[in-house]
C-alpha cells in the first residue's frame, strides 16, 4: 500500500519542538540579537545595493558605499542629537527659577505645602497613630554599618565605560554581519534553499520571496510614517515655541520604531521641557494637543494608507508578538517583534506542520464565506448571519451572493445531515433562517439597485419544483427570486407535494419552462423519478435540471440522472444563462 506523501506530525512533537526553539532563542540571544539586527538592516539596504549593481558597480563596491552612507547618516543624526542635548543642558540654568516654582507647588516642606506635601503629611500622621515606639534598651546590640571605600580609577572606568563599550561592540558585530550578508546574499540564499531541501525549491523560493517582500514593505512604510511623524512634531513644536524642537522631532521619529511605548516616551520629554520652560500652561497644552492630533492622523489615515496589508498580520498578533519578543530578548526584541513575527507567519503558511502559526497570526480570513455563514447558522446567530449577508451584498450582486455564499452553505448543511452530524431540530433551524435570509437579501438587493434589470422580450411562465427535501426548496426559492427580478412569471411548489401532485399541477399551470431544483447527493433518485413522470406530460415545455454545487461535467450528470439531452446546470448563474438563451432579453 502506498503511503501518504506528506508525513503527519503529532501535536505533542510540534509542542515539544516549539519549546526547544523558544529555549534556544533565549539561551543564544547574545548571538542571535546582532544577527537579527543585521538581517533587518539588510532588508532595508539590500534593494539599494541591487540598484547600484544595475548601474554597473560591483557587489562589494556597492555594499561598501551603501554601508558607509548609512553609517554617515547615523553619525549625522547622533551628532545632531548630541548637539541638541548639549544645548538643552546649557539652557537648563535659565529655567531654574521656573523649575523651582513647579517643585514648590509639589513641595513637602514649608508652611504652604503643595497637594503632594499635604497628602504625605496626612500619611505620616496616620502611620504615627498606628505604630508604637518601643523604648530602646541600653544593653542592646550596636548597629554596624559597612562604609565602602573610595572607588579606584579602574572601577570608575569599568562602571562608566563598560555599558558604552558593550553597545559599541554590539554595533561593530552588527556592522560586520550586515557587510557579509549584503556581499554574500545570493550564496546565503542558495545555502538556505539547500538546507530546506531541493525537493521543495518552489515552495522555499516562494516563502523567501514573500517574507523578504513583506518585511521590506513594512520597513519602508514604517520609515515613511515615522519620518513624517517626526517632521510634523518638530515643525509643530518649533512654531509653538518649545526649545530644541529639532531634538524632539528626531527623537519622535526614532522612538516611534519602538512599538506601543515609543510614542509615549517621545511625547513625555518635550512636555516635561514645556513645563520647565514656561510659567503658564498654554505651551504645555498646545504641545500635548499637537502630539494627540498628529498621532490620530498617523494612526487613522497615514498608516492604513501606507501599511495596507504589508505585514499580513492581525492587530492582536502584533500586540502578542511585541509582548513575546520583549519577554524573550528585552527592548531589542520589542523593536524586532513585527519583522520576526512576519517571518514566522510566512513559514507557517508554507510548512504544513506549522500551519497553526499562520492561522493564529495572519490577518487573512481563515474560514471561507460559506463556512462562516453556515457556522453562524449552526450557532443560531441570526443577527451576525444577516450582517454577513448585508456585507456581501455591498460588493456582490444577488446572483453572486446566492451562488458563492448561500448555495455552498446549503450544501454544507446537506453534507452534515447525510453524515449523521446534524440533529433534526438544528437542521430545521438552519433551513428556516437561511430561507428568511434569501428573502431579505432579495429585498435588500432590490432596494440597493437603482436601475431595474433588463426584461426579456417575451416573459416566460416558469415553474420551479424542489426534487427531494426542504434544502431543495430553499435553493428553488433562490432561483425564483432571480427569475422574478427579470420579469418572468414564476411559481414555486412546496416539497410537501407528492410527485403525482406536481405532475398534475404542471398540466393545469401549463408552464413554458420547468426547472427541477436538487442538491446532491440525496436528491439524485428523486430527480430521475420526477423527470420520468414529467417528461410524458410536458409537451412542448422546456425542462432544466439544476443540480446545485455538483462538481461533475454536465454530460456525466446527464448520464447519471438518465435524462437524455436535457440541460443540467450546477449554479444559478448557469440556470439564468440557459433561460436567457430560451427567452432572449428585449
Amino acid at each position: 500500500m502506498a503511503r501518504n506523501a506528506e508525513s503527519t506530525t503529532s501535536p505533542a512533537v510540534v509542542l515539544a519542538a516549539s519549546a526547544v526553539v523558544v529555549a534556544s532563542l533565549y539561551l543564544a540571544r547574545e548571538v542571535l540579537i546582532p544577527l537579527a539586527l543585521a538581517v533587518l538592516l539588510s532588508f532595508i539596504l539590500g534593494p539599494v545595493v541591487v540598484r547600484l549593481q544595475r548601474l554597473g558597480l560591483g557587489r562589494i563596491v556597492a555594499t561598501v558605499l551603501v554601508v558607509i552612507a548609512t553609517f554617515c547618516l547615523v553619525g549625522l543624526l547622533i551628532y545632531m542629537v548630541t548637539d541638541q542635548l548639549v544645548d538643552l543642558a546649557n539652557s537648563l540654568p535659565q529655567y531654574r527659577a521656573n523649575i523651582q516654582k513647579r517643585v514648590a507647588a509639589l513641595s513637602l516642606d514649608g508652611p504652604a505645602k503643595g497637594p503632594v506635601g499635604r497628602a504625605m503629611e496626612q500619611i505620616k500622621q496616620l502611620g504615627h497613630e498606628l505604630t508604637t515606639t518601643q523604648p530602646a534598651s541600653t544593653a542592646g546590640p550596636v548597629p554596624v554599618r559597612v562604609v565602602p571605600g573610595e572607588p579606584n580609577l579602574v572601577q570608575v572606568l569599568r562602571s562608566s565605560l563598560g555599558p558604552v563599550l558593550q553597545q559599541l561592540g554590539l554595533a561593530g558585530i552588527v556592522l560586520v554581519f550586515v557587510v557579509f550578508i549584503l556581499v554574500q546574499q545570493e550564496d546565503l540564499r542558495d545555502r538556505l534553499l539547500r538546507l530546506i531541501g531541493q525537493g521543495r525549491i518552489h515552495l522555499s523560493t516562494q516563502a523567501l520571496d514573500e517574507a523578504a517582500a513583506r518585511v521590506s514593505r513594512y520597513l519602508v512604510a514604517q520609515s515613511i510614517v515615522n519620518g513624517s511623524y517626526g517632521l510634523a512634531i518638530g515643525v509643530g513644536l518649533y512654531f509653538i515655541g518649545i526649545p530644541n524642537a529639532v531634538l524632539w522631532g528626531l527623537l519622535a521619529a526614532v522612538l516611534r520604531f519602538v512599538p506601543y511605548l515609543g510614542p509615549w516616551i517621545a511625547a513625555s520629554l518635550p512636555l516635561a521641557v514645556a513645563l520647565a520652560t514656561f510659567s503658564d500652561w498654554r505651551h504645555f497644552l498646545l504641545a500635548a494637543g499637537l502630539f494627540v492630533v498628529i498621532e490620530l492622523l498617523s494612526n487613522n489615515f497615514m498608516e492604513p494608507w501606507l501599511y495596507g496589508s504589508s505585514t499580513g498580520m492581525s492587530n492582536l498578533a502584533i500586540l502578542v508578538a511585541a509582548v513575546f519578543w520583549t519577554w524573550l530578548w528585552g527592548p531589542v526584541g520589542l523593536v524586532l517583534s513585527t519583522p520576526l513575527t512576519v517571518c514566522l507567519a510566512v513559514v507557517g503558511k508554507y510548512v504544513p506542520q506549522l500551519q497553526f502559526i499562520n492561522v493564529m497570526l495572519s490577518d487573512e480570513e481563515v474560514l471561507a464565506a460559506p463556512v462562516r455563514l453556515y457556522q453562524r447558522l449552526l450557532a443560531m446567530d441570526e443577527v451576525e448571519a444577516g450582517e454577513q449577508v448585508e456585507q456581501h451584498l455591498q460588493d456582490k450582486s444577488l446572483q453572486q451572493l446566492y451562488d458563492q455564499v448561500m448555495l455552498p452553505a446549503l450544501a454544507l448543511e446537506e453534507q452534515d445531515r447525510h453524515r449523521g452530524r446534524l440533529e433534526d431540530w438544528r437542521r430545521d433551524s438552519v433551513l428556516a433562517t437561511l430561507a428568511g435570509l434569501v428573502n431579505e437579501a432579495a429585498q435588500a438587493s432590490a432596494d440597493k439597485t437603482s436601475t431595474p434589470p433588463a426584461k426579456p422580450a417575451q416573459p416566460q411562465r416558469i415553474l420551479v419544483l424542489p426534487a427531494h427535501d426542504e434544502a431543495d426548496e430553499v435553493a428553488a426559492d433562490m432561483l425564483a427570486r432571480l427569475l422574478e427580478r427579470c420579469g418572468h412569471e414564476v411559481q414555486t411548489l412546496s416539497v410537501a407535494r407528492l410527485a403525482s401532485e406536481m405532475v398534475q399541477f404542471v398540466e393545469q399551470y401549463r408552464p413554458q419552462i420547468v426547472c427541477i431544483s436538487a442538491l446532491p447527493p440525496a436528491a439524485l433518485p428523486s430527480v430521475r423519478y420526477l423527470y420520468k413522470r414529467l417528461r410524458q406530460r410536458l409537451g412542448e415545455a422546456r425542462l432544466l435540471v439544476g443540480l446545485w454545487t455538483a462538481s461533475d461535467e454536465p454530460k456525466r450528470l446527464q448520464s447519471r440522472l438518465e435524462i437524455g439531452q436535457e440541460p443540467v446546470v450546477v449554479s444559478l448563474g448557469e440556470a439564468m444563462a440557459q433561460i436567457s438563451h430560451w427567452a432572449p432579453l428585449g
